[in-house]
């Protein structure tokens, strides 16, 4: 069990991402905290540059990222799952018997 934690983990990361880019796609764009409205823009600095932006932009870059996040996140879950399916097959499988060397017609 100890060695399906990580590969849980993973799966639940995935949904939590899933549920992350459905709430970016459905949600308003918003500036610091505040929601934004068709005809704000929304002004950021980071590392002494200063940043402009429109609602629309903001809006798509939203989506873009929301997009990304609904098909990433169940692609993290469904890889996770396989490894789990994977690893426990090998698990539950019974070991080889040594195999025993050729016969010779000689």
């Amino acid at each position: 069990m100890r060695t399906k934690i990580p590969q849980l983990v993973g799966v639940v990361a995935g949904v939590l991402l899933l549920c992350w880019g459905a709430y970016r796609l459905t949600a308003a764009p918003g500036c610091e905290g505040t929601r934004m409205n068709p005809d704000d823009r929304c002004t950021t600095s980071t590392r002494g540059r200063v940043y402009t932006q429109t609602y629309e932009e903001r809006k798509r870059s939203l989506h873009m990222w929301g997009y990304v996040l609904v098909v990433g996140g169940p692609a993290l879950s469904l890889s996770c799952l396989a490894g789990m399916a994977v690893s426990s097959r090998r698990r539950s499988r019974p070991p080889s018997r040594p195999s025993s060397p050729p016969s010779s017609t000689w």
